[in-house]
Order: C-alpha cells, then structure tokens, then sequence
C-alpha cells in the first residue's frame, strides 16, 4: 500500500495540492518539523489505525493535522503570553 501512496505522491509534484504543502517548509522551522512529524506519523498509522490509498488523500491528510497542530500551537502561545 505504501509503495502505491509513494507513486501516486510523486506524480503529484507541481500540483496544487503539492504546492500547499510546500507552504510549510517555506515559513517557520516550526512548521517544517510539524509537517515532518505529521508525514512520519500518518506513514506508520497507515494499515493500522488510517486507510489512506491515494497519493492525494495522503497529502491532504498532512496538510489539515498540520494547519491544526499549527492553529493549535498558536492559540496555546497566544493564551500564554496573556
């Protein structure tokens, strides 16, 4: 299953979808190692706990836990700081 999601992923590059996610490398080192730690995760989740077969729901599935953690992280410094 992995190594269809690989393919798929690879014949993404320069979509759309490919393009929002590299919108997390290009801000905060924070958002990079997020995004990395969503990418390895949902790697291992898959066939265990997530059924992901395409290129793209994998991507999207990156995309939203990560603007989550993010927003999350966010409100939580924010609140802090009050």
């Amino acid at each position: 299953m992995l190594d269809k999601i690989a393919i798929d992923i690879a014949n993404l590059e320069g979509s759309e979808l490919h393009k929002r996610l590299s919108e997390f490398t290009e801000g905060e080192f924070r958002h990079t190692e997020i995004l990395v730690e969503n990418w390895s995760s949902l790697k291992r989740e898959i066939g265990f706990h997530t059924w992901i077969d395409t290129g793209a729901a994998f991507i999207q599935t990156v995309i939203d836990r990560t603007k989550e953690e993010i927003e999350s992280e966010s409100e939580y410094l924010e609140e802090f700081s009050n």
